[in-house]
Formats: C-alpha cells, sequence, structure tokens
C-alpha cells in the first residue's frame, strides 16, 4: 500500500507492512477494537465488537463495509493457499478495497499462528507449516508500542514451528509477527506479557 497508514486502537500499524505479503493480524475478541484508515487523501473509522460465541462482528462507522470482494481482491485471494492468508469461516466484510491494497475483517478457527504460554517475562508463539518435511527458514519479529507506533523490537530466523521470546518487559503490549517460509504470509497476534 502506497502513501497511507493503518492504526489498531490508537497504534500505527505502518512499520509492519511487508510488500507483496498479505498481513493478517488477529485481536481480542468482547472489546471493542478501533480501526482507522488513511489512505489516498482520506481516512476512514471503524469500531469492531467481536463476540466469540455467536462469532458474528459488529462494525460500526461511516463507511459501510463490503460482503463481496471487487473483482481485482477476489482475483488476487484466489492466487494463494487456503494457509498463505487467514481462511474467514463466518462474516468476512471488506473494508477498504482497490488494485493496490484490500482491508478486510473476519472470523476464523483456524488462525495460523498462536499464543502457547505467556508470563511476565516471557511469550512462546507456534505456527502452523505448510510442508513439515521441509526445514525453510521462518522470520519472527517482535513489535512493541512506542511514541504511538508498533516499532520492531526483535527479529530473528528459525527453522523451528515455534519461537520463545524472553526478557520482555511485564505486563506490556506486544506483537508477535511471523513470515512463514514459502507463502505470502506476515502474520501477528497481539498480545500481552503475563
Amino acid at each position: 500500500r502506497q502513501n497511507g497508514n493503518l492504526w489498531l486502537n490508537g497504534t500505527s500499524l505502518n512499520l509492519m507492512r511487508k510488500a507483496g505479503r498479505v498481513s493478517s493480524v488477529t485481536v481480542s475478541p468482547v472489546v471493542e477494537n478501533k480501526v482507522a484508515l488513511q489512505y489516498g487523501g482520506f481516512t476512514q473509522r471503524w469500531t469492531l465488537t467481536i463476540s466469540p460465541r455467536t462469532k458474528m462482528i459488529k462494525i460500526t462507522g461511516k463507511h459501510k463495509p463490503l460482503e463481496q470482494p471487487a473483482n481485482v481482491t477476489k482475483g488476487f485471494l484466489e492466487l494463494l493457499e487456503p494457509t498463505e492468508v487467514f481462511a474467514c469461516e463466518s462474516g468476512i466484510m471488506f473494508l477498504h478495497q482497490d488494485e493496490n491494497f484490500f482491508l478486510a475483517v473476519g472470523h476464523t478457527l483456524r488462525f495460523p499462528i498462536k499464543l502457547e504460554t505467556r508470563s511476565p517475562f516471557m511469550l512462546l508463539v507456534s505456527w502452523l507449516v505448510n510442508n513439515p518435511e521441509d526445514v525453510p527458514s521462518h522470520m519472527v519479529t517482535l513489535y512493541h508500542t512506542e511514541m504511538g507506533s508498533y516499532n520492531p523490537f526483535f527479529e530473528d530466523n528459525t527453522t523451528l514451528d515455534h519461537y520463545r521470546f524472553t526478557a520482555l518487559d511485564p505486563c506490556t503490549r506486544y506483537m508477535v509477527c511471523v513470515e512463514i517460509a514459502d507463502t505470502y504470509s506476515f502474520t501477528c497476534l497481539s498480545t500481552i506479557s503475563g
């Protein structure tokens, strides 16, 4: 995406984008999540309320989301394997679409990254790998909030399907992202250290 910025709950996600990748972020259900998109000279804002029991997403905002992908979005999504982009089993809504960028929300039970355990100073995450026999290198990045933006805090490569981040600050919000090898996905999990 060009000349734009995306905010989640007032924190910029701009430094988390990866060219040529589909970026997916999971957020906590039940709480309201505020999303703002500045793109092409305009700003759009939405409030997302996710009900885990009913798998329904309530979206409020001035610009109504679309239930169907535009042709260019549909064509791009058809090129991807189901494991390369989060698969929405319920209620996918497209907040913005154009030839270079789309923003969608939905509910999935098959999100490829999972928080296994956490403590005040550690996070252990795991992810699904397309072909476990191959041993490609996955890029893991830990972001933390600094001056209103998620900034890279730590990066590493691993051939494993999990990673332990240590020496963290307690009770601090982090975003854990994994660029799974041999895919077009950049998948992130919003969490807080125990």
